[in-house]
């Protein structure tokens, strides 16, 4: 069933994130930057008036779909293994975010890369105005870049302190100012509660609230001005994204959604609110170009939630296929809402309505 094969993928992962972390806490003292990781499966892109789609993974191809029956058009292989796509404004420029936190921005006529930006990892985009804000997370203090899309050029910088690593960064919609969330980390200011001595009646998002708010951690956020990088406001959370996510605006309070299917809005005096997506998981995630709501998926199951008010505007849930269950890598939403796409790992394409109804579902051939 769907719920034993939830409970085997949440044993794998759990046992899979304590091995990656320990991992990655080797790799982050050895070397100045984390790499990115290869995705099984696609990701995909959809130009903002819906008129090019493509998908991308650990085959190093660009492969380009029809938008309305997702066939295949063309593929490009770019000789790099990609994470991320984004497209610009007007869908000349394909940003491609690959395993070595490079990105390339790909003429869309030629298919040729046009520019390269080193160390741009965690890329997040507004594309509606051709912004696109990337991570160099060096140990003994990070940078965030801030560049146009057009160009490649650099707008402005971030500087980050040493050891301060970056769970999520997300533009405001008039692309003014730029959110980022850092990675939890100890503080006396917040008790730490044993788990065997969380209370046994607390289930669901009151009882991962309670262990967030007494795990003896804490996150910073704050709010930085684009392009000078100026800090404009700065506070502390007990929530954590816990290093995989995404932050968007709401007015001045922060948005933030996490791959365990929780979620919180943070105030600026930090006192959060919890929320959960109604499917398992996020391993796909992405936010509607206005910001008023994500599209995330799990284990076959996806759903949309809004960021205002926390609650499920649709929901639906993928044929099952033979053999390792297959999950959603990511999504991307043209400017009006009426279009979400997806990417499995399974190599499917697929296409949902606003509704939270899927319309198509192809298997890339």
């Amino acid at each position: 069933t769907i719920q034993q094969q939830e409970i085997l993928m949440d044993t794998f992962n759990n046992t899979a994130t304590r091995i990656a972390a320990a991992t990655a806490s080797m790799i982050f003292i050895a070397s100045p930057a984390l790499a990115g990781s290869p995705i099984g499966g696609l990701t995909v892109a959809v130009t903002p008036a819906g008129d090019q789609l493509v998908a991308g993974g650990a085959t190093r191809t660009i492969v380009v779909l029809d938008p309305k029956t997702l066939e295949v058009k063309a593929r490009h292989w770019i000789g790099a293994s990609i994470v991320n796509l984004a497209f610009n404004k007007d869908g000349s420029i394909l940003a491609v975010e690959d395993t070595s936190s490079k990105v390339y921005l790909f003429d869309t006529k030629t298919w040729k890369a046009k520019y390269t930006l080193g160390s741009h990892g965690k890329m997040t985009v507004l594309a509606s105005l051709d912004l696109l804000a990337g991570l160099n997370n060096a140990y003994k203090g990070g940078t965030i870049f801030l560049n146009s899309m057009k160009d490649g050029s650099n707008l402005g910088e971030i500087k980050l302190e040493a050891k301060e690593r970056v769970d999520a960064m997300g533009f405001s919609r008039d692309g003014k100012k730029l959110a980022v969330i850092l990675d939890e980390v100890k503080t006396p200011d917040e008790k730490e509660v044993k788990y065997s001595d969380i209370p046994k009646d607390l289930r669901g998002e009151a009882r991962d609230e309670f262990r967030q708010r007494n795990d003896g951690k804490m996150s910073t956020f704050r709010v930085y001005e684009v392009p000078s990088g100026k800090k404009l406001s700065e506070g502390r959370t007990y929530f954590s994204l816990g290093t995989r996510g995404q932050v968007a605006f709401d007015g001045d309070t922060l948005v933030a959604l996490s791959y365990s299917s929780y979620g919180a809005r943070i105030p600026a005096n930090g006192d959060a609110k919890m929320f959960k997506t109604k499917n398992s998981y996020n391993y796909g995630l992405a936010l509607f170009p206005d910001g008023t709501a994500w599209i995330s998926g799990g284990l076959r199951n996806y759903s949309i939630t809004s960021a205002r008010d926390m609650s499920n505007k649709g929901s639906g849930q993928l044929r099952s296929l033979p053999s390792w269950p297959e999950y959603f890598q990511g999504f991307s939403v043209t400017a009006d809402n009426k279009a979400i796409y997806g990417g499995t790992t399974a190599y499917r394409v697929v296409k949902i309505g606003p509704d939270g109804k899927l319309i198509k579902s192809e298997p890339i051939r």
